[in-house]
């Protein structure tokens, strides 16, 4: 596991190496989670087949315009701990059917 506090020091780590999942926040510093996502999808969208959104803000148009363009599977701030298992399966199988 490997953590990173904005957007432009995840797409750093992100071109260093594989992850098998990406959990990304919609709001970070610097660089958001739309941005981090678009910029993957333009330059490695191989990476993103195993992103999961997280985010207190799904009730913004634009959040949720987003979240249903984007199709990644997505966890509502507060969750529990079976909505994260739920979401991490359900992203564990799209890789698989990929």
């Amino acid at each position: 596991v490997d953590t990173a506090t904005d957007g432009h020091l995840a797409l750093a780590q992100l071109q260093k190496r594989p992850y098998d999942l990406i959990l990304c926040d919609l709001r970070m510093p610097k660089l958001d989670g739309p941005g981090l996502y678009r910029s993957l999808a333009q330059d490695q969208p191989q990476l993103l087949p195993p992103f999961i959104f997280v985010t207190g803000d799904s009730l913004s148009p634009v959040a949720k315009a987003f979240l249903e363009d984007s199709q990644a599977p997505y966890l509502v701030k507060p969750f529990h701990a079976e909505e994260v298992r739920r979401v991490l399966q359900h992203a564990l199988h799209r890789l698989e059917a990929l």
